[in-house]
């Protein structure tokens, strides 16, 4: 796989990963996505900030991973377009 397509399916995953507005107007009740499940977590009383925090944090960690591991690759594609000299 070329360096340019690797990066560019890295970057659409990114972009996919958090569709709050999709996900909020065409998923019911019983099939959430994580975002609407998060924001979920605002009552009518205010914030559960702990299990929030918790969540996102869950959340969060299979796109940290995935960055660390593939970092040197979304490096290269991000210089191969640029101009050398």
């Amino acid at each position: 796989m070329s360096r340019g397509v690797a990066v560019t399916a890295i970057f659409a995953f990114l972009a996919s990963w958090n569709e709050f507005l999709f996900a909020l107007l065409l998923t019911a009740v019983k099939a959430q996505t994580v975002p609407i499940f998060i924001a979920d977590f605002q009552t009518q009383y205010g914030l559960q900030w702990g299990p929030m925090t918790a969540m996102a944090t869950l959340y969060s960690i299979p796109v940290i991973l995935l960055t660390l591991v593939l970092q040197r690759r979304i490096v290269a594609g991000l210089t191969l377009g640029a101009v050398k000299g």
